[in-house]
């Protein structure tokens, strides 16, 4: 049996972490496993968890109290006697002494990008530090999170690891019809923490003829002020959690996107743009190199120099083409069905 752990649905209205769960769980369901769910209350909310169907007879606990108290906790009697896997979405393991645990590492942000003074962050590292320590397995979404595992906790075994690269939807492709109503856009898609440095994409669209497609959570009063101040009222769209086929439309409308974010644990709207025929300027950082393929509009310094160098090769036909075909062609490598294979295939290995 595998028991998987949605609390990762509770945490998060939306995001690449959910995006990814639910994919793992539909295509180790359609494989004919034999899965149970913990489920929490107040998962309605999070976008892709209301876009999956759990039967009852499918759960194995209902939680109550509050996500973060059962990250806390991390108490869980679950199942007796045999062995089973156990697979949290977020972070988390099982107390029961049958219980083989993984937990999958996404990224080490909350080590190396939180304040010293950020407390929060110093709670959510150890916690996760405490889930990655107390798995049997391990499952590294990308070769740079592998080797940030290794040297930042360096008494985990390396034969413990396993990389599955995350996997797109289908949904992410070019489309034959398409409206141009924001073909005048660069576009910003995800978090806005410092660590994404979305301050310098706004700086970096000052100046030039595009608008700003902003899409993510609602803008805060401050990053109003600053886009208002930067770009003016009418050079910038904010587009609130759009569901997957809304953000494939503006990526193949969008002129590029902008993704300048120091670290990634792997960068899922790299992938997700290239699919949809979307230039992709990034930062040359972390996991982006090796999810983005061979990309020429990777920057290797975070300058408003560098951005323009690369928007330039964007705004040019011929090469535009060939970026176009050549971000299709990679993000064939990161396919959601390959990954639920790879995932599929892990928990088999793991079976008793």
């Amino acid at each position: 049996m595998i028991v998987m752990d949605n609390i990762i649905f509770a945490l998060q209205r939306a995001g690449g972490i959910s995006s990814v769960w639910s994919s793992v769980l539909t295509g180790v369901r359609n494989a004919g496993a034999d899965v149970r769910f913990i489920e929490y209350a107040g998962t309605e909310a999070n976008i892709c968890r209301s876009q999956i169907e759990i039967g009852n007879d499918e759960v194995l606990l209902r939680q109550t109290a509050g996500p973060m108290r059962q990250m806390m906790r991390q108490r869980l009697e679950v199942a007796d006697g045999e062995p089973f896997i156990y697979h949290s979405s977020y972070y988390r393991t099982c107390t029961n002494p049958a219980a083989v645990n993984v937990t999958t590492v996404h990224d080490f942000i909350v080590d190396l990008c939180a304040s010293p003074f950020d407390a929060k962050g110093r709670l959510r590292a150890y916690l996760n530090r405490r889930a990655i320590g107390n798995s049997r397995h391990l499952v590294c979404v990308s070769e740079n999170t592998r080797n940030d595992l290794l040297r930042l906790m360096p008494d985990i075994r390396a034969n413990s690891i396993q990389v599955i690269h995350n996997g797109i939807s289908p949904v992410f492709r070019r489309l034959d019809k398409c409206e141009s109503k924001y073909s005048d856009c660069l576009m910003f898609v995800g978090g806005r923490q410092s660590y994404k440095n979305f301050e310098f994409a706004v700086r970096a669209v000052q100046g030039t003829p595009f608008r700003l497609l902003i899409c993510g959570k609602p803008l805060t009063s401050a990053e109003r002020r600053l886009l208002t101040r930067c770009l003016g009222a009418d050079m910038f769209v904010e587009k609130v959690f759009p569901s997957d086929e809304d953000l494939n439309r503006y990526y193949n409308q969008a002129m590029a996107l902008i993704y300048p974010s120091t670290y990634e644990g792997f960068g899922l709207p790299v992938v997700e743009a290239q699919a949809a025929g979307c230039p992709v300027i990034a930062l040359a950082a972390s996991a982006i190199p090796e999810v983005a393929g061979d990309c020429p509009t990777l920057m290797s310094t975070l300058t408003l120099k560098a951005f323009n160098s690369k928007l330039q090769l964007v705004v040019s036909p011929g090469a535009r083409e060939r970026l176009i075909e050549d971000g299709i062609a990679n993000s064939r490598r990161f396919r959601a069905a390959d990954m639920q294979r790879r995932y599929t295939e892990f928990y088999q290995s793991l079976q008793p």
